[in-house]
């Protein structure tokens, strides 16, 4: 959200800068700007969300209704069957700034893998428009992903961008790998988090696989399993003997209320053979949070 306040902040700014008192009258000849709200390239979205709003900004206010052309691109989402766009084409009404895209999701009861689609910004009523911000590709392309909805718990809840407030330092950003929810796998959600544990994992290694337990029947809160982690290797010694550290979680729940993921934590010394030592360097706890 702080990302589409900053550019709709910065795209009012342009469009006061673009124009002048004489009403449509462009002073930047570079032509005015139409591009999506959120400017991230990929979108996600249970199937069972119903219908998905794209808000589209134009620049500046016109005397009469500017209409603004979008392709949709089928990947393994198909029109029609999957989701459903009735037109392609939105109208921001005279006298506006914002549009919204609307598309209908298919909600059916297959376990199947997420499927996905592409959104592109193509054509305007407004001659020598600029399409998107920059360079930013999510400013006029989107991949869409519809995750599957048909598992005991509802950890789509979590597709996307997360945030991670770890026990001793400011929140950081984590993102959802591609597995676990890309795949269809049910109940299981795959971050890339590094650092999670308090140490730099070991390079290449920063994911870390939640999977869910649903405490009722709706499946909005309940328990984690999460797997433990390698975080460092054959570099520090207990007893004289070299040990490996380990990431271990003592608890961990999902809550779609509140909109969290809690953990708590241990980083645990284990001897080179795999043996558990006994021994912790410290506990801790971590919450994700959807942004």
């Amino acid at each position: 959200m702080k990302n589409i306040l900053i550019k709709l902040s910065s795209l009012l700014l342009l469009a006061g800068v673009l124009t002048s008192c004489e009403e449509d009258k462009v002073v930047y000849s570079g032509g005015d700007i139409i591009m999506f709200a959120d400017t991230s390239k990929d979108f996600f979205a249970s199937e069972d969300a119903g219908q998905i709003s794209f808000p589209v900004l134009l620049s500046k206010e016109y005397s009469s209704d500017v209409t603004v052309n979008f392709e949709v691109i089928d990947g393994t989402a198909i029109n029609g069957t999957h989701y459903n766009v009735v037109s392609n084409s939105v109208v921001i009404p005279a006298g506006e700034t914002q549009g919204n895209i609307l598309i209908n999701l298919v909600d059916d009861n297959e376990g199947n893998d997420s499927r996905t689609f592409d959104l592109k910004l193509t054509g305007s009523s407004v001659s020598g428009v600029v399409f998107g911000l920059g360079g930013e590709e999510g400013s006029f392309f989107k991949t869409v992903t519809i995750a599957n909805d048909d598992c005991p718990t509802k950890f789509n809840f979590w597709a996307g961008p997360l945030t991670i407030d770890y026990w001793d330092s400011d929140p950081y950003e984590a993102t959802l790998s591609g597995n676990g929810i890309l795949s269809g796998e049910c109940d299981v959600l795959v971050i890339d988090a590094p650092g999670l544990s308090g140490f730099d994992s070991i390079p290449g290694d920063n994911k870390y696989r939640l999977t869910f337990t649903a405490a009722d029947e709706s499946g909005t809160f309940g328990t984690i399993e999460v797997e433990k982690k390698l975080v460092n290797t054959g570099q520090y010694n207990l007893g004289g003997q070299p040990v490996d550290l380990y990431y271990l979680v003592t608890y961990a729940s999902f809550d779609t209320a509140s909109g969290e993921i809690y953990i708590e934590f241990r980083v645990a010394a284990f001897f080179l053979d795999g043996t558990d030592t006994g021994a912790s360097l410290w506990t801790g706890t971590n919450t994700i949070k959807k942004q």
